[in-house]
């Protein structure tokens, strides 16, 4: 059993694909959103995107083969992936974009602007 009590992304972290999935469901680039975290008995952290499979197919552990309660939502293993960090210029353009709509926004307090 691995010993990773801690999940390797937080739910709403933004990953990238750092390789191809062996059949095809996400290539080497490819960016998720984190919505959910779940880990095998065994120790191994898969995540939810919000991919779903079809119903009556199940999600197995990679490792250790064992079944995943994930109600029928895709799973991708976490070892697959690495946390998304933008080019600075595209953090830049997402500040300016904040301060412009907090501005504009300027009779509401700047924290319930960005977290509407």
């Amino acid at each position: 059993m691995e010993n990773n009590s801690r999940p390797p992304f937080h739910v709403w972290q933004r990953v990238v694909a750092i390789k191809n999935h062996s059949t095809g469901l996400f290539k080497k680039g490819d960016e998720y959103t984190v919505l959910d975290l779940i880990q095998c008995l065994c120790g191994k952290w898969s995540f939810y995107c919000g991919r779903n499979v079809r119903q009556g197919t199940g999600m197995d552990c990679r490792v250790c083969n064992k079944a995943i309660n994930a109600d029928f939502r895709m799973l991708f293993a976490c070892d697959s992936f690495a946390p998304y960090n933008p080019p600075r210029h595209v953090e830049i353009a997402e500040d300016i974009l904040k301060m412009a709509i907090v501005e504009e926004r300027a009779d509401v307090a700047p924290e319930r602007v960005l977290n509407d």
